[in-house]
């Protein structure tokens, strides 16, 4: 198993650089060289962190009049306009943080109107990337903890399902739900770890919720990949670096034919596809 060097040892982060010329990803030297573990944090990483806050925080206060008309509005395309927004803001927000966004096989998604878009989760950058890699019309799952922060919720209510993982009725409530959202031809994003992956693993072990709605709707698989992430905002030392962050689609897995006992099936299917290319990026050989 791949595991990762000690934060506090090492020398240097995500080596692409960060320059004004475009990135052919792909193909591009700069693309192929490998991932170190992440620096000791620096000053400028604090200020970095500090401007980053700051402009998140800007981001919300902003977006809470558009948000709060949307919230009210109740149509689906208020989750569209709230994206393509959110879209725009974190592109711009990224940039002037130091953190150049590069995309691999974006138009596999134009391919396919529903789909179980999966990724790794190892660093509060994710969800910001996320918010990069998901097309207009997605929804996804969050933890019934957030739709209790007054503030926060109503930016969630427009593209979240929202579950409480200690009770298998509103897992159950929730998949069925969920099943729904992807028969109405929207795509929905989960990150099947469940939480933020802390260890020195590529991957931690999948939860099946994401692979039962996919076989349920039949619908295919998309994983895609923050190889970066762990390095740029690392958990143990969550300051930002400065870098590249890339978004790396894999092929679509289907689900023809699947039924729900063929779920531990597809999800080892979909886990040792995502971890073989993620070593590939982690050994710098992608």
């Amino acid at each position: 198993m791949l595991v990762f060097p000690d934060p506090d040892g090492a020398e240097k982060i995500n080596s692409l650089p960060l320059d004004d010329s475009e990135c052919m990803f792909p193909g591009d030297k700069n693309a192929q060289q490998p991932l170190n573990a992440p620096k000791k944090a620096e000053f400028q990483d604090y200020l970095r962190t500090v401007w980053a806050y700051f402009l998140f925080g800007l981001y919300l206060v902003l977006h809470y009049p558009l948000v709060l008309f949307l919230f009210i509005l109740k149509k689906d395309s208020g989750s569209v306009i709230f994206v393509r927004c959110t879209r725009a803001y974190l592109k711009i927000m990224l940039r002037l943080c130091g953190i150049r966004v590069v995309y691999k096989n974006r138009e596999i998604l134009s391919r396919y109107s529903a789909y179980v878009l999966v990724s790794n989760h190892s660093s509060l950058l994710d969800v910001l990337a996320a918010g990069l890699a998901v097309p207009d019309n997605f929804k996804g799952l969050a933890k019934k903890e957030i739709s209790r922060i007054p503030f926060l919720r109503l930016y969630f209510n427009l593209v979240a399902v929202y579950v409480d993982r200690s009770d298998a009725e509103s897992r159950a409530r929730s998949l069925e739900r969920c099943t729904q959202v992807l028969r109405s031809g929207h795509p929905f994003l989960i990150f099947p770890e469940g939480t933020r992956n802390r260890t020195n693993s590529v991957l931690l072990p999948f939860r099946d919720g994401a692979f039962k709605m996919a076989i349920r709707a039949q619908c295919p698989v998309i994983p895609f990949l923050l190889p970066d992430n762990r390095f740029l905002m690392p958990m143990r030392n969550p300051l930002l670096r400065k870098g590249t962050l890339r978004i790396h689609y894999l092929d679509p897995i289907s689900t023809q034919g699947l039924t729900l006992e063929d779920v531990p099936y597809l999800r080892e299917k979909v886990r040792a596809l995502m971890e073989e290319n993620l070593k590939l990026y982690f050994e710098g050989l992608h």
